[in-house]
Formats: C-alpha cells, structure tokens, sequence
C-alpha cells in the first residue's frame, strides 16, 4: 500500500516539509536546514541505526552517550591516521607500529613495535614495551 510522490523521470525539484516519515529515504544532494540553525538528524527517542559519510568536517566533539561503551574503529575496519593537536590519554594499553608525541602521553601501558619518539612528557602507570625508544 505505497503512494508515488513523482516518477523517475517526472521529479520534483523542491518539497518543503516540516515532518517527514518513510521507511526508505535516499538523498542524491545536500539536506539542508531552511535557515541557519541548529538541525538535529534523528532524536533520543528515534535514531538511526547506521550513518555513512564521507568527507565530514565536524564543528562540535564526538562524544559517546554512556563512557567506556563504543569503539571508535574496529578491529578489522580501521582508521589510516589521527592528527591530533592536543595531548592524547589512554586509560588502557597503546599499541602502535611506531609513534612520534611531541606533548603529553599518558597511557596504561604502552606498547610500539617499531619506533617511539617523545619529545614531551610519558606518563605510563603500567609496561612500557618498545623495540626503539628515545625519550
């Protein structure tokens, strides 16, 4: 029981809506707030259950909504590089091929299979393991 709001080659260009309800929803442009304010994508109570993107610029922090219960990765889908700009803190083990912190790190434990460079300050409460370290 669905109704067609248009056809494949018989479009829309423009549809204004305040609420809007489907069980598929494919974007091939921009969705775009009317004016400038803020837009929430979803709700508490009505989320989404996943999201891609690509080329994303943020304005605010990624934050979890409960500590310690998402990852960010995962073991076999991987980000290639962090930028970081500030110190980096890790309650549990750092593992890297090879490191270069020019601030403060603070982990658990650290471990580098290759070199670790730390012109800053360590701070380690467990192991550190590293075949190359100059600190």
């Amino acid at each position: 029981n669905s109704t067609s709001l248009g056809a494949f080659n018989d479009r829309f260009e423009y549809v204004y809506c305040q609420y809007l309800r489907s069980e598929i929803v494919e974007f091939f442009s921009h969705v775009l707030p009317v004016i400038d304010q803020d837009v929430n994508l979803g709700s508490v109570g009505s989320r989404f259950n996943e999201l891609y993107l690509t080329n994303t610029t943020l304005g605010a922090n990624i934050v979890p909504n409960i500590t310690n219960t998402v990852d960010l990765g995962t073991n076999t889908q991987r980000f290639k590089d962090a930028y970081l700009s500030g110190n980096l803190a890790a309650s549990g083990v750092v593992t890297c091929a090879s490191t270069i912190v020019s601030g403060v790190l603070t982990s658990g434990s650290f471990l580098c299979n290759g070199g670790a460079t730390v012109l800053g300050s360590a701070v380690i409460a467990g192991d550190v393991t590293s075949n190359k370290a100059h600190c």
